[in-house]
């Protein structure tokens, strides 16, 4: 910072005194004068004050101030006195150089990649070592092979792909790469039923999030703890792939890629809302993570709203009312979902599923949150609460209930007397029910079981069969608090997977899931050989346009070398 007037007013200052001093001093004693020289270094790198060359009585005292200009810092005195010292006083007995040391100021610049590319980075107008104040840096993002630019994060928001950034401090930057759309290929189905999972985006893992999420230890599970080769998770149930996070790329590939290959045709996510309250905020993350891959895939998706996240969000002081809670989500997923061509839509109108409704329960309350949606929305309630959503309910879909001890009859009634009561209705299977919130330490919230396997998933797929059901949902893909997963488990294999192969007609057969899961090992085996990676890409492109022949021998090949 320049200080022109203290500049002048100090010197005129001490001349007037110092021409007192030698004055008065010379009539009498004759003094020694010594010359006095100020250096600044660089030059623009701040003042001195005094400054310049100046003559000083002996035994003068003085004191002498460094100021930096913006984008330096004073880093000392050196010459014919060293010092860090700012200000400096000094007693002058002899001629005296001193110069004030100016640096420039340097920053990191850190770039963090979420995808496959790299960036390059380039100083204007000539490549240096440093990135000092005042810089210019050039980014120019780089995808690899069969990846894209998606946008710039951090401490720059932008969706160019070349940037000129002025280093002023310092700066995180994340450069966001997704897939490339490789058009795939729909695979194709002798069943001309609708089939949809429940996908639940609510998982985290150490290795990805920092930390383990709830749904793996509920109250008294710690999946750092081994029990044999396995962690210990809040489940009766273990994942064929071990514990992981909704986060993690390599686990939604892995996940959709098995729902292409057994003839599911979209997945339906349990959805808490954008409001950062308990793990909300993880569970949208989730959400958006297994999004951003779907249409890479072929898969359509949609939203299953959680209406009983709003008291919570009051609480919190985030939204005056449940009301507002609610039509914030709604319009996040206007804008942000029903906008995507791989939306889920009935008769090229966008599908939403409400669970239940539990805290909005009447349509007029409904009316309000949906005044700005989608004149077009098809909203769904559980089965029979579709009054709650009034004159906004279009229809029911199925879930899972056994506490009547007799499953199979809740399915058979739903079918008789509700289904096509409504404009549009969804059918369900499951391989069972078996929850875990006793043993994790949440009381006995349930009191009933369904009986997990292969038998009670075989039934619930006859009836939907049966009653010649439109739309079926799979209920569900990853619950392993509830147990009701046909996700691969060490307990079933790909069991619950094939009996939706044989249901939807796919040609497809076990083997196809099999090497999904072996092209997971390779990501995680191979994480740190970006080679191998590409190469592993190129596989995933085989799958999504179903030439399995050479996604397995480029695999085996991979695996043998």
């Amino acid at each position: 910072m320049k200080i022109p007037t203290l500049h002048i007013t100090f010197q005129r200052f001490l001349f007037l005194v110092l021409s007192i001093i030698i004055f008065s001093c010379a009539d009498s004693n004759n003094p020694t004068l010594y010359d006095v020289n100020f250096i600044i270094k660089p030059e623009n790198g701040g003042n001195i004050y005094p400054s310049g060359i100046i003559k000083l009585v002996e035994d003068t005292e003085l004191e002498i101030l460094a100021v930096n200009e913006n984008g330096y810092t004073f880093i000392g005195w050196s010459g014919s006195i060293v010092s860090n010292k700012n200000p400096l006083s000094i007693t002058i007995n002899e001629d005296i150089a001193l110069t004030a040391n100016f640096q420039i100021k340097s920053y990191p610049l850190s770039i963090s990649i979420a995808g496959q590319g790299n960036v390059i980075e380039t100083i204007l107008p000539n490549k240096s070592t440093d990135y000092s104040h005042g810089t210019t840096v050039q980014l120019q993002a780089e995808p690899d092979e069969g990846w894209k630019f998606d946008s710039w994060g951090g401490d720059i928001s932008s969706t160019d792909s070349v940037i000129q950034l002025t280093i002023t401090s310092e700066l995180n930057i994340q450069v966001n790469f997704i897939p490339k759309m490789i058009d795939p290929i729909a695979i194709k189905k002798t069943n001309p039923t609708r089939v949809y999972m429940h996908y639940m985006p609510w998982f985290q893992s150490r290795s990805i999030d920092g930390f383990w999420g709830s749904h793996w230890t509920m109250e008294n599970k710690n999946p750092e703890n081994f029990i044999g080769y396995q962690r210990e998770i809040a489940s009766h149930f273990y994942p064929l792939i071990g514990p992981y996070s909704t986060n993690d790329p390599d686990v939604a590939e892995y996940h959709l890629l098995l729902m292409k290959y057994a003839g599911i045709d979209g997945i339906l996510i349990d959805w808490y809302g954008t409001y950062d309250v308990y793990d909300y905020k993880y569970n949208l993350q989730g959400s958006n993570n297994i999004i951003q891959y779907t249409d890479a895939v072929g898969l359509t998706f949609g939203i299953v709203y959680e209406d009983q996240t709003t008291p919570n969000v009051v609480n919190q002081g985030l939204a005056e009312s449940k009301i507002e809670a609610a039509k914030k989500d709604f319009e996040y997923i206007q804008e942000n979902y029903f906008s995507k061509s791989n939306y889920e839509r009935i008769n090229e109108n966008p599908l939403v599923l409400a669970w239940t409704p539990i805290e909005l329960e009447t349509g007029a309350e409904w009316g309000e949150v949906l005044e700005n949606i989608d004149s077009n929305l098809i909203y769904l309630a559980l089965w029979y609460q579709s009054n709650d959503l009034g004159i906004h309910g279009d229809g029911e879909y199925a879930w899972v209930y056994g506490g009547n001890s007799n499953h199979s009859q809740e399915l058979i009634n739903f079918y008789n007397y509700r289904i096509d009561k409504y404009s549009y209705g969804i059918g369900s299977a499951y391989p069972g029910f078996k929850d875990f919130y006793e043993e994790g330490g949440r009381g006995d919230i349930i009191g009933w079981e369904i009986p997990v396997g292969i038998n009670t998933l075989e039934s619930t797929l006859n009836l939907a069969s049966q009653y010649n059901i439109d739309y079926l949902q799979l209920n569900t893909w990853n619950d392993y608090g509830e147990g009701t997963m046909f996700e691969p488990t060490v307990e079933f294999g790909f069991q619950f997977l094939e009996k939706v192969q044989e249901f939807t007609g796919v040609s497809s057969s076990v083997s196809d899931l099999e090497l999904i899961y072996n092209l997971y090992l390779l990501r995680k085996e191979y994480s740190n050989n970006k080679d191998i990676q590409k190469e592993l890409d190129v596989v995933f492109n085989h799958l999504v346009t179903l030439d399995i022949s050479e996604a397995r021998l480029l695999l085996n090949s991979i695996s043998s070398n």
